[in-house]
């Protein structure tokens, strides 16, 4: 079930936000294909609580449709804790604005 609210931001600092997900242990699953995911790429989840959680994707496992499965992601991804989190987000920023 995809209960989970995701933002993608990438590399080059584009963000995709309110995409439904399933977040996991070390794994989302995003079925849709829409929106390109690399390795390195953040993922924000925003929870009911008014929590934040960070995760950096290493593998974004893209699968193609298959049948009636439509095209869809299966990321294994790293948790950060706040400060690393931090950290990644002010470096993309920083990457953008220097460009």
């Amino acid at each position: 079930m995809m209960t989970d609210r995701i933002k993608i931001i990438k590399i080059n600092g584009e963000e995709h936000s309110d995409l439904k997900a399933s977040i996991q242990d070390k794994s989302i699953y995003l079925m849709q294909s829409n929106v390109l995911i690399e390795s390195n790429d953040l993922i924000q989840r925003s929870m009911s609580n008014g929590g934040e959680e960070t995760f950096k994707v290493i593998d974004p496992g893209y699968n193609e449709k298959f049948h009636t499965i439509p095209a869809h992601y299966q990321m294994k991804v790293q948790k950060l804790g706040i400060p690393e989190a931090k950290k990644a987000i002010l470096i993309t920023s920083t990457a953008i604005m220097l460009e």
